[in-house]
Order: structure tokens, then sequence, then C-alpha cells
């Protein structure tokens, strides 16, 4: 508990230090301020703060209750591996070049297997064009001490999913790794009601999380379409989609 506690006081601190930058709208000379943390932890999160935020617009019943989907056998642990390696596989649709194989997974065998065994859900294609702006999450991965830029994200999103893969390896090899820990001890905070849920404040807690930071980044790299092909008979186990998982487990599906 104690290490968990500590992580979150270094999140908290680092929230604090990202709210007291200021960018400006474009890319240029906006990255003077710009801190790589790469060194010092396995798959540290990027640095991102959320400059505006706005409450998601209710949609379909259909819709929440897809989103909101759960396996409540599997534990926290278990949710956070499933979803990292879930954005690592679709980073490496993104990017396949840059794919790294992870063969074993002796601390999540038998999840790693299952994963693996299902049916593609999703197929994912870089955009041609991904906005220029600032406040755009991609453009807050790190490159050799600075934040990436058109000529250099690609291979920012190198060297994110190769420490997206060394902690899958950490992970692998012994169950946990800091970033699993600071998702643990946000949930039991939310649980709590120790957290900003649907607010600025909020939001740039949650981008502090390795699963959610992904998420964005995703969202904002890729095209996303269903993979209808070869599908099968998919079970509705097959139909989730872990990341969703995990905003449930933290309470943040508003985000």
């Amino acid at each position: 508990m104690k290490k968990i506690g500590t992580l979150f006081l270094l999140s908290t601190t680092l929230i604090s230090c990202a709210g007291s930058q200021h960018y400006g709208n474009g890319l240029g000379d906006q990255f003077a301020q710009f801190t790589d943390r790469s060194e010092s932890e396995v798959n540290p999160t990027p640095t991102y703060k959320v400059r505006k935020f706005e409450k998601k617009k209710r949609g379909p019943a259909s819709a929440d209750s897809q989103t909101s989907k759960d396996i409540s056998k599997l534990d926290n642990k278990k949710v956070y591996f499933l979803s990292l390696y879930e954005q690592y596989l679709t980073f490496s649709q993104i990017y396949p070049s840059f794919k790294k194989e992870i063969k074993t997974c002796a601390s999540f065998h038998q999840e790693f297997i299952n994963y693996n065994d299902r049916p593609k859900m999703w197929e994912y294609t870089l955009k041609e064009e991904i906005t220029d702006d600032i406040e755009n999450v991609v453009w807050h991965l790190p490159y050799e001490g600075k934040r990436a830029t058109k000529k250099t994200l690609p291979l920012a999103m190198r060297d994110h999913m190769d420490r997206t893969h060394k902690e899958l390896e950490q992970l692998c090899y012994n169950g946990f790794s800091d970033n699993y820990y600071t998702f643990a001890n946000y949930i039991t905070l939310a649980k709590d009601k120790k957290v900003s849920a649907q607010t600025l404040k909020g939001a740039n807690s949650l981008v502090k999380m390795s699963v959610v930071f992904n998420k964005l980044l995703i969202e904002n790299l890729a095209h996303k379409e269903k993979a209808d092909k070869g599908r099968g008979l998919a079970s509705k186990t097959e139909d989730i989609e872990y990341t969703d998982i995990s905003l449930k487990r933290m309470q943040a599906l508003w985000f």
C-alpha cells in the first residue's frame, strides 16, 4: 500500500506540474518546456494536459450497454494486462514494422492464450492527416528529449511501442508494473469518490493512466473499422474491448 500511495502522489505531482505549463496553438517553438521521463521508468506515461473538456452527450441505451460490459471474474491485474496488450496489438496494426512479438506470458498465461485465440475485432489504419494542433495527444509523444513532429512521429511511435513492449514483458515476468499500481490506486480512489468525475480536473487525472493516454493516442492516430471477415461464431466474450473494461473499473466511462 505504501508503494501505491507513493505512486499516486507522484502522479498528482505530475498533474500539478503539467498545470503550470502554457502551450500555444501550434507546434513550432512550444516544445521548449518539454520533459522526457522515458529513462526513469520502464514505460512512463507521456506528459499531457487536457485543455478543453466537454461532457459526453448521452447515446442510445444499447450503446451504453455495450460500453459497460465487464468480466467480473478478472482481477484488476488481468484487466490492466489485457488492456495494455490489446493496445500494443493495435499500435502494431498502425505501425506493423515496429511490432515485437511476445511469445509467452507466465503471469497471465491463460488470459494471454485466450486473447490470442479469439478472432480480431477491429482493423486500424494510420490516418493520412493528423491534426497539427498542440492539444492533440499525438504531439506529446517524446522523441530525443522533444515532442514528436510530423517528421519524427514514426520514430516516436517506435519508441513508445518499445516502452510498452518492455512493460508487457515486465507484467508477464512478475505480474505487476509501476503503471499497474497507479491504475489500481485510481480504481480505489474512484470507488471512494475521491477523484473528480466529468470535470477538466478529472480528465487530467485520467490521462496520467497509461491505458487512457493510449486510448486517446489510438483515437487520434488511426481509423477504426469492424473486422467482419473470419470472425465466425464470435461469442459475447470475444466482443469485449478491455480498454473499455479498464475505464469501467476506474468509473471513467464518462471520459
